[in-house]
């Protein structure tokens, strides 16, 4: 049979902030930035991952940096190429091992059939030998041991980089999902305005992810101490520090949170009334790193009154969803057909 003629299976979660990299027997061997190091003259990609991300704010002239994938689908496909081929080659170094893996990527639930090729065409031009997409919610609710397969409705909210999806899972599908564009990045970038015309900061990228991740932690702490921000005065151009505080983030992400509270009740009021004691008894998941800053987990108990049970390792709950797909070609193979991706059935 193919499949056991060809290379490891792999696990990969390929999201707009952050790529993760599942490999049989091993477990999930990569997490680093989807970001990639372009040389200008020639466009081949000379760095990714951690490397590129150290280079924020220090990388020479001719050099740029990109971020490849947005709201989950590929907007540059030679980027997205180099970034998943430079990864898929970290992650299988180690392994005795070789041949072009077999690779299941998650995709966006709202994704088009487009983006969703797209991403399967990249992954498999960056080596493998085959590519199964399968949709984000079900690889999240995979990961998370919820019963994809049984006649029970599993209510996930994933909150990424780039978009934020709430779906119902059951009997190895999609009942129903939707998404926005809410996630990580807005965070980040709401965070950024509000410095800028608030407090008169200018405060780099780089120094924003590290803000937003230092705020998330600190909702893991109820806020004990407000946050100290340090940039440069737009007035003056003198370095500065001012300090944010629980309430201050509150009142910048506040439209944020709405947009996913409303995302969450337009798919409970979409969902076949017949999963209501499912979602009352089971309630729902929460996952996903955008989730953090954004103080969800007591909102979305207030806003729906459902049990409301956080990931313990939100960053990698699609990434140990493909992953374990990917190991199980039987359960890959039921699933597939659910979503309509036909497995191989000989080399090509």
């Amino acid at each position: 049979m193919w499949w056991r003629r060809s290379g490891p299976a792999v696990g990969l979660d390929l999201g707009t902030a952050h790529t993760v990299v599942h490999v049989e027997g091993r477990g999930i061997v990569l997490e680093e930035p989807s970001v990639v190091a372009v040389d200008q003259a020639t466009g081949a990609v000379v760095a990714a991952g951690h490397e590129a991300r150290m280079l924020f704010g220090r990388h020479p002239e001719g050099i740029r940096l990109r971020r490849p994938v947005a709201r989950g689908v590929v907007q540059d496909a030679a980027a997205t190429r180099g970034l998943v081929r430079r990864l898929l080659a970290k992650a299988l170094a180690p392994l005795r091992r070789r041949g072009r893996p077999r690779v299941v990527v998650g995709v966006p639930a709202g994704a088009t059939r487009v983006e969703a090729e797209a991403i399967r065409r990249v992954v498999e031009e960056a080596g493998a030998a085959a590519v199964w997409p399968v949709p984000e919610p079900l690889a999240v609710a995979v990961g998370e041991g919820l019963p994809v397969e049984e006649p029970v409705g599993s209510l996930v909210v994933d909150v990424g980089g780039g978009t934020a999806e709430a779906a119902v899972v059951a009997l190895g599908g999609l009942v129903v999902a939707r998404s926005v564009p809410v996630a990580g990045d807005a965070v980040e970038a709401a965070v950024l305005q509000h410095l800028r015309t608030r407090h008169r900061l200018l405060v780099g990228d780089g120094q924003a992810t590290a803000l937003v991740r230092a705020l998330a932690a600190g909702r893991a702490r109820q806020f004990a101490e407000a946050v100290p921000v340090a940039g440069r005065r737009l007035d003056s151009g003198i370095p500065a520090t001012v300090e944010l505080s629980a309430a201050e983030l509150d009142a910048v992400v506040a439209p944020l949170v709405r947009t996913v509270l409303d995302m969450v009740r337009a798919v409970l009021e979409a969902a076949p009334p017949e999963f209501a004691h499912d979602f009352l008894e089971r309630g729902l998941v929460l996952t996903g790193g955008g989730s953090l800053p954004l103080g969800l987990e007591r909102r979305l108990q207030e806003e729906t009154g459902l049990p409301v049970t956080l990931a313990p390792a939100p960053f990698r709950s699609a990434g140990l969803g493909v992953g374990r797909l990917a190991e199980d070609p039987a359960r890959l193979a039921r699933l597939a057909r659910d979503v309509g991706t036909a497995l191989p059935q000989r080399e090509p």
